[in-house]
């Protein structure tokens, strides 16, 4: 009887073991899918063009073209242009996270600014820290201006027909309340955006609708 009731209790004790430890994995799996290396969701870096359609006001459309790779230093440039105006964007790819070294309006394509003073200076400001986990916050701007919060990591995410997997959310609420959302892929960048200014839910809202390669006119 001792010997049969030890069984009971070391069986009983096995299965807590196992049925713990297949517990602490779960938890181990779902909480690699809330986070995310911030690194793989970089502005402008994977595709020489991205197209985003816009609704709302005249420079809600927009397309985005990597001017140049990043460099042995991670430094790399973007050039966002809408409703005729170019804006040059220099970022670097660091172990901090995606920093913002400049920003250059009313630029030409093809310029060159990685090097230039204001990129080369100390006054930076934070693009995304290196990781980011549903409810983290962190501030942009280069006065630390605007603050954003990780409100979801979708698992799937549609945009003009095109499905997304991993989908980072992120989110501003501005003083009068107005709301800007942000949605951005893996190795895609940003996908889709919101500025959400009334209690109706009025927008403008942008949509990635093609990327790839520099169209040849």
């Amino acid at each position: 009887m001792k010997n049969n009731a030890l069984k009971r209790i070391l069986a009983s004790i096995l299965f807590a073991a196992v049925l713990f430890a297949g517990f602490r994995s779960a938890v181990t799996a779902e909480e690699a899918t809330e986070s995310v290396d911030t690194s793989n969701y970089a502005p402008g870096l994977f595709y020489s063009y991205y197209d985003h359609i816009g609704v709302g006001m005249e420079f809600a459309p927009f397309t985005l073209t990597l001017d140049y790779e990043p460099d042995e230093d991670g430094i790399y440039q973007v050039s966002r242009a809408n409703a005729g105006n170019t804006v040059s964007y220099v970022y670097q790819l660091t172990e901090d996270g995606v920093i913002e070294l400049a920003y250059y309006p009313n630029s030409y394509e093809g310029e060159d600014f990685r090097y230039h003073e204001d990129s080369l200076d100390e006054q930076v400001a934070t693009f995304f820290p290196a990781e980011l986990a549903v409810g983290d916050t962190f501030t942009r701007g280069y006065r630390d201006e605007l603050e954003f919060t990780v409100t979801d990591i979708l698992a799937e995410h549609e945009v003009e027909g095109e499905t997304y997997h991993d989908v980072l959310v992120i989110e501003s609420v501005m003083p009068e309340g107005e709301v800007q959302r942000y949605y951005y892929a893996p190795e895609i960048g940003e996908i889709a955006s919101e500025y959400i200014f009334d209690d109706e839910g009025n927008a403008i809202t942008t949509a990635l609708s093609e990327y790839g390669e520099v169209p040849v006119e």
